[in-house]
């Protein structure tokens, strides 16, 4: 099953009418991940990757039409979208970017 399967499965979309959208929401979520991880995403194993991609394009597709919010409510249910939660599980994989440092041979 691929990927874009898995997430129509997940988000209950049966025909190929939001494969485009979901396409896009797709590429959007790599990009995030490499950002998060300083394009370090080579060394992140497949399951890891498909399961964070799979998590970011559920957010961002249940975030359609209320872009800025990260919570909605509904009566007395409130739904929330946390990103962060989901790229969390790459924090193992993140390559600090060093700034300030400079050669020991440079003068101050």
């Amino acid at each position: 099953m691929t990927n874009l399967e898995k997430i129509k499965l997940q988000l209950g979309l049966i025909d190929t009418s939001k494969d485009i959208l979901l396409g896009m929401l797709i590429e959007d979520a790599l990009t995030d991940i490499e950002t998060y991880t300083n394009y370090n995403t080579d060394n992140i194993d497949d399951d890891t990757l498909d399961n964070v991609t799979r998590k970011l394009v559920v957010v961002a597709y249940n975030k359609l039409g209320i872009e800025g919010s990260n919570y909605y409510a509904e009566g007395s249910t409130v739904y929330t979208f946390d990103k962060a939660s989901a790229l969390s599980a790459l924090n193992n994989y993140r390559v600090p970017i060093l700034s300030g440092i400079r050669d020991s041979s440079e003068s101050v």
